[in-house]
Order: C-alpha cells, then structure tokens, then sequence
C-alpha cells in the first residue's frame, strides 16, 4: 500500500468511526490536521489547487491571499466529510452546529401546496445541505451526478469513502435520482415530487452536456459557462417557487450557516432567472473562494475556465494522464 493509501485507510477506518460521536471541536480538529497533512504530503495536488485559484482569482486576490485559500479548500474538503458523518442516526450532532437562516420562506412554499425547488452549487457543504434540510424534517430529494442512491462508485477506494463518510446522508432524504444513470425523464420526476409539496434540491455550476441545445452561456468569473436552466424551467412549468440555498463554514470551522435566499421570479424569461442564480453563486466565491469545490483543472476546463493545453501540460509534468475528458457544451 502507499502512503496514500495507508494514509486514506487510517482516515476511513479508524478517523472516520470516531467523528460521527466525539465532541465537535475534537472532530473538526482532527480533520484540520488531516488536510493540512495532506497539503505537505501531496505537493502535486496542492500546485494544481493554487495554479487554478491563481488562474481565475489571480487577479482579485494577493499572493498571500492566494496561498491561504489553497489551503483553506483542503481544510474545508476535510471538514465536508465531518459534516457527513455527524449526519449518522437522526442527525443531532451536525444539526445543532448549524445556525438556520430563511426556513420559513420554504415552509410558506410547503404550505402553498407547491413543493419548491432549490438551487446551490458546488459551494460549503453541499452534500450535506440537503440531508441536512431532511434532519429538519423537510421532504427532500436530491438530483446531483452525486455517489448516491441506487448508484454505486466504482473501485474499492471509492466504495470505502461512500461507506463511511457519504453513506450517513441518505437516510435523510427521499430517493435521489442520478442524473448520470437517469438522464431521461429527470423533468417529469422532478413534477412530480413538486406535486406531492415537496422540495427538489439541485445544483447549477455543473457544465452543460455536450451539444445540447438548452444550455445558456452565462458570465462566471471572467470566463464563460454554458449550463443548463433546468431548475427555472422546473420551477416555472410547476408554479413551484425557486430558491437559492447555501450551507457555508463559519470561521470556526466546526459551525454551519444554512442560508435560503428570497425567492427567485421565474414568471419572464428562465435566463434572466439562471443569470441571477448563478451571479449569487459568483459573489459567494468571490467572497470565500476555498468553499467552491470547483479548484481543480478537470473540474475548471468543464465549466469553461481552465484551457485544456495548460491543463494536460501540467498533467504531463506531474506524470498523471490527462486523456481527454468529456466534453464540456
């Protein structure tokens, strides 16, 4: 075994059983140290983080800002898995971590009889906001391209991390729907959660499939993305409200904001709409840029924001194969 492999096995299977019932600042503490570990063993993987932050932020932020954000977005990558983990049995020991901002708009769509659907990105804690939401006794259903539900990772490595630190969410939820192996009929699923009051739970900053003809290019960053404006278009065929949500780090690491915006008009034009969603999304990493998972050059040249030259020149250097990734729309 490696040293990553061992240092993976460590986590998972002694680190990861621990988190879930010991004190907060314990937990948390341990996976400080962890990704900081992780930053001074894998030197590979912390230059391709701070190469795309010094791309796409160069020129907002300073050299030191730029440093202390790469290593911001390991320790909140470690601290993701925490918050996963607490979610173990009815949740308690994430929830009471969390400070709750704007329930009640979402409880007033509820009792509107319309379910509602909400929007983030790949922002904070994501994949745990919508068990979260689930804990709180919210009826949720998540669509991502997420290891959830019926979908199984491949490759043992995988297969362990979804078993210890990602299993926790699902009981929380309703049955998600995996846009990966269920691409059809995603709408009409989508309806008909809306139809029994419940809420939908997506994401906006995933790229747009190859070729397909109702994606919309919007601004991000200073490049450009095409993605698709799916969650208005549900939104306004359901009469379903939409909303933003984020579930963000506080600066002590071990407490959470949940923030569900107003609501989005989507009664004009479903553009206009995705445009402001996703210019929330933009002043959120702006403000906090280590929260965006986004910080890689796979992740980055799909969306639009990283050249694939420099991308696989990079990986060449470092021995890694780049290929050729899917395609980005």
């Amino acid at each position: 075994m490696d040293l990553a492999g061992f240092r993976n096995a460590v986590y998972l299977r002694v680190v990861a059983p621990l988190v879930a019932v010991s004190p907060a600042w314990l937990a948390y503490g341990l996976a400080l140290i962890y990704a900081d570990t992780r930053r001074s063993l894998d030197r590979a993987r912390y230059r391709e983080v701070s190469l795309c932050l010094e791309h796409v932020m160069g020129g907002r932020m300073s050299s030191r800002a730029l440093e202390e954000t790469a290593r911001d977005y390991f320790r909140n990558r470690a601290c993701i898995r925490v918050d996963a983990m607490r979610l173990v049995g009815d949740g308690h020991n994430l929830t009471r971590l969390v400070t709750f901002r704007g329930e009640e708009s979402v409880r007033e769509a509820l009792a509107s009889g319309k379910g509602a659907v909400l929007c983030s990105a790949h922002y904070g804690s994501v994949r745990a906001c919508g068990a979260l939401l689930g804990a709180r006794g919210f009826p949720v259903t998540m669509i991502t391209a997420w290891s959830l539900g019926e979908y199984r990772p491949k490759g043992m490595r995988r297969q362990r991390m979804y078993q210890f630190a990602w299993k926790p969410l699902e009981h929380h939820m309703r049955k998600p729907h995996d846009i990966r192996v269920a691409r059809i009929g995603i709408a009409v699923a989508a309806s008909g959660i809306l139809r029994r009051d419940e809420l939908v739970f997506t994401l906006l900053d995933t790229a747009a499939p190859h070729g397909n003809q109702n994606a919309v290019t919007l601004d991000l960053l200073g490049g450009k993305t095409r993605v698709l404006p799916g969650p208005a278009v549900i939104a306004q065929l359901s009469g379903a409200p939409l909303f933003m949500v984020f579930l963000h780090r506080a600066e002590s690491w071990r407490h959470l904001v949940l923030e569900i915006g107003p609501r989005i008009g989507v009664s004009g034009d479903t553009t206009s709409a995705i445009r402001e969603c996703m210019s929330e999304v933009e002043r959120r990493v702006e403000q906090r840029p280590s929260e965006w998972e986004m910080w890689t050059m796979r992740r980055l040249f799909h969306i639009g924001l990283f050249p694939e030259d420099l991308a696989a020149e990079y990986y060449r250097m470092t021995n890694r194969r780049w290929g050729t990734p899917v395609t980005r729309g």
